[in-house]
């Protein structure tokens, strides 16, 4: 009975360490990725199309490692504000069981 419960105990770390290796990083990713976005609508000009600011965002995810893709990043222009928001999933594949599919929907505004 107590190799059973030793043998399970081990498996509940190895899960955990695990999910942690897997989930850190990709939380890490998303504030990292959320911080740009707040700073690229902080500081688009008014000279910039929201085409140019797009690229701007896109270019940060790909250096970040984000999975987002183009048709998935909305810039609005509006009197001096700007809204950027950006969708993407992430799919992470355990060794066994299903897939788990996280969905990240950040935003960011200047006022």
């Amino acid at each position: 009975m107590g190799k059973i419960k030793g043998v399970l105990g081990l498996l509940v770390i190895v899960v955990i360490v695990y999910a942690c290796w897997n989930l850190i990083p990709m939380e890490m990713a998303k504030l990292q990725f959320q911080d740009e976005l707040a700073n690229t609508a902080k500081f688009a000009t008014t000279y910039q199309t929201e085409d140019q600011i797009r690229d701007q965002v896109m270019k940060k995810a790909q250096d970040i490692g984000v999975p987002v893709q183009p048709d998935n990043v909305h810039v609005t222009r509006d009197s001096g504000h700007v809204t950027i928001t950006a969708d993407y999933e992430v799919v992470i594949t355990p060794p066994v069981g299903k897939p788990w599919v996280f969905d990240f929907h950040l935003s960011s505004v200047k006022t």
